[in-house]
């Protein structure tokens, strides 16, 4: 992805969604993995919790969401 594209994601995500009749965007990304939580945090996307022993492994997820 290259820097200039940045802005375009952001603003299509958003825009994909309204056009969509999506009401809202969530994700579960596994708490030792920074840039994913990175990642959701830069799409906009809130931090709701820790789901701990949600991973098939028993690993702690924390659970991204994004209304719109």
């Amino acid at each position: 992805m290259c820097i200039r594209d940045r802005p375009l994601i952001k603003k299509n995500f958003a825009r994909l969604a309204k056009e969509n009749n999506i009401k809202r965007v969530q994700t579960a990304v596994r708490a030792d993995f920074k840039i994913g939580l990175k990642f959701a945090s830069w799409l906009g996307l809130q931090n709701e919790g820790l789901m701990k022993h949600y991973g098939f492994d028993g690993s702690d997820h924390f659970r991204y969401a994004r209304i719109f």
